[in-house]
């Protein structure tokens, strides 16, 4: 068995260097790609249904997740930092490296023109919870890597702890629920397979490690109320967890604190049905000790408003908005309404074969925990503390969507891959359940062909729910076209070094900052600013700018598609009349400095 499995590992490897390969040299795109997607989705199913009782099966799940993690990365050859949000945690270390020090960081010169994005004014945001740069900052000093290297590696160590404590939590559930292996294996590729997995993960951003310490706390939490051996050791360690959680994440830390709370009340109400009729009736899950959710959920609370009122002042705001909002909601000020954020992608990445996949991904990753869950609450007919623990936490989470979506609104993907640990469980459970119930060639075949598809889904859907970046695996689809960042821009550093002198511009303009965050100083972060259609009213303004240095770095194009529902310009089209009116503008009245063909830079007047 281990020799036919070896080669069925030592295959996987081989086809995942193939696959590497032709994103990095944009070579037999997007054929190759599709048939590497194919086989090794095809080698999982086939490993998971052969060798399922295997431990070998794990390592095969974790190569499947450490090539899909890095599959941007292959394709941008490591040269820049994924997506927009973590270059500005990026560039708070490099200010703490500069100072010398820890501290909430303001622009030191905040540059005030009406509409006008100053990118830097996010650091206030950041740096007021600092823990991911704290650890960052002391991982460059100690090993003497740059922030850069430091920015791509932190996240796989991250995203590999995160996928541990996800296997911890779903095993042990698994063994105490005398639910086959099967169930964990499913799980776990459900979890590699889900956009979520697929996104903040891969990323240098305070949610990546913000979610490593929510699932670290859920599975201390489950250990405390089911294990009663060494208990006070799962207890202390969880509450080191939770309090570190209030130093690295704002939304994750508050979801950590209503999920404590909504748990100890959903325990009240489970104490207080305890033998009633109800209670004969459906049989009930045990009854778990309140006492520590309850302290948890206190302790939680308190070190959240004691950094918040110390260090995250600026959430202060947003809470008094929130909470605003809720209120005038429930006394009926305002109307009860469904508004999440709305993305905006172009058609180019929405083909109808990649949208149907999507469809069939979230629909087979999320929809059946809802059977699952019932299956636990009905059809099981002895309940241990731990069906009591899973029943709670799948129902606090739940409650928690319903509040995000009319009060909060924040985006519900940040919420899924909280919740992602139990959703893949309970999924994987009504999936193994169904091939229990109806034993069979069919059945079995059926689970087959919708893991194959799930896996390929996640090789060619990767993080998006509304879009595929297609451009990625298929060169027909160009990447300026839909927004993508170029990834060579360190090669102007030299120019940047030799005859730009950023000290000497009041401001400069750029389509894409998070490029400037590697070419500036961190003393010039503050005078970034986006090249949005206000642009044109400063200009017109009498606090017009003397000295600008305009940047091109995306060919003006102001679309960015992983914006999704933060986006200033939200279609090509848009984004191209702009770009065709902000072009004519600099060619006319600015000074052409440097164009490579691909980078260009004006300048207003040479400083003197």
């Amino acid at each position: 068995m281990h020799v036919k499995w070896s080669l069925f590992i030592l295959l996987e490897i081989v086809l995942m260097v193939v696959g590497a390969f032709c994103l990095w040299f944009r070579v037999l795109l997007p054929i190759a790609y599709y048939l590497v997607a194919i086989l090794i989705s095809t080698l999982t199913v086939i490993q998971l249904f052969k060798w399922s009782n295997s431990r070998l099966v794990l390592i095969q799940i974790f190569l499947l997740l450490l090539f899909t993690n890095n599959i941007y990365n292959f394709y941008t050859r490591y040269q820049i930092i994924p997506f927009g949000d973590a270059h500005w945690d990026c560039a708070a270390v490099k200010i703490y490296n500069q100072m010398g020090m820890f501290s909430v960081i303001n622009p030191s010169k905040p540059i005030n023109f009406p509409g006008v994005y100053q990118p830097a004014s996010i650091l206030k945001w950041y740096t007021g919870w600092p823990l991911l740069h704290v650890l960052a900052f002391s991982l460059s000093k100690i090993s003497g890597l740059d922030v850069f290297y430091i920015a791509l590696i932190l996240p796989q160590v991250i995203s590999i702890t995160s996928f541990l404590f996800v296997y911890l939590l779903v095993e042990r559930l698994r063994i105490s629920l005398q639910l086959n292996v099967m169930t964990r294996n499913l799980a776990l590729v459900l979890y590699v397979a889900s956009a979520e997995a697929l996104f903040y993960p891969t990323q240098f951003v305070q949610q990546n490690f913000g979610m490593f310490l929510f699932f670290a706390v859920i599975y201390l939490l489950y250990l405390s109320h089911t294990v009663s051996i060494n208990s006070i050791k799962y207890k202390a360690i969880c509450i080191v967890f939770a309090a570190t959680l209030a130093g690295t994440h704002h939304f994750t830390v508050f979801i950590l604190m209503s999920f404590l709370f909504l748990f100890y009340f959903l325990q009240l109400i489970r104490k207080y049905l305890d033998g009633t009729n109800i209670t004969r009736k459906y049989n009930l899950f045990p009854y778990l000790s309140e006492s520590l959710t309850l302290g948890l959920a206190f302790l939680t609370s308190i070190l959240m408003f004691l950094w918040w009122d110390n260090f995250g002042t600026i959430m202060w705001h947003y809470t008094d908005s929130v909470l605003t909002r809720f209120i005038q909601t429930l006394m009926g000020i305002r109307k009860f309404e469904y508004a999440p954020p709305v993305g905006y992608y172009p058609e180019v990445l929405k083909p109808l074969w990649a949208m149907v996949l999507l469809r069939f991904r979230d629909v087979i990753i999320y929809l059946p925990s809802l059977a699952g869950v019932l299956l636990i609450i009905f059809y099981r007919k002895t309940k241990t503390r731990h069906e009591s623990f899973l029943i709670l936490a799948s129902f606090s989470l739940g409650i928690l969507f319903i509040i995000n979506n009319f009060t909060i609104r924040v985006q519900m993907f940040r919420l899924f891959i909280l919740a992602l640990p139990l959703i893949v469980l309970l999924s994987a459970s009504f999936f193994t359940f169904f091939t229990d119930k109806y034993k069979g060639l069919r059945s079995k075949m059926i689970l087959n062909v919708i893991l194959l598809i799930l896996i390929f889904t996640a090789f060619v859907g990767l993080w998006g729910h509304e879009f595929a970046p297609v451009h990625i695996y298929d060169t027909s689809v160009k990447a300026s076209d839909v927004g993508e960042r170029n990834f060579d821009y360190i090669r102007v550093r030299e120019f940047f070094n030799r005859r730009v002198n950023a000290t000497n511009f009041q401001t400069i303009w750029v389509d894409d900052d998070a490029a400037l965050v590697w070419l500036l100083q961190p003393d010039n972060y503050y005078k970034i600013l986006r090249l949005w259609p206000e642009y044109f009213a400063v200009q017109q303004s009498i606090n017009k700018p003397k000295n600008e240095l305009i940047c091109s770095f995306r060919d003006l194009n102001m679309y960015c598609y992983f914006a999704g529902a933060s986006l200033r310009i939200k279609t090509l089209e848009e984004a191209k009349v702009l770009r065709d009116k902000l072009y004519n503008y600099f060619e006319g009245r600015f000074s052409r400095i440097y164009d490579d063909g691909k980078y260009i830079f004006w300048m207003s007047d040479f400083p003197d």
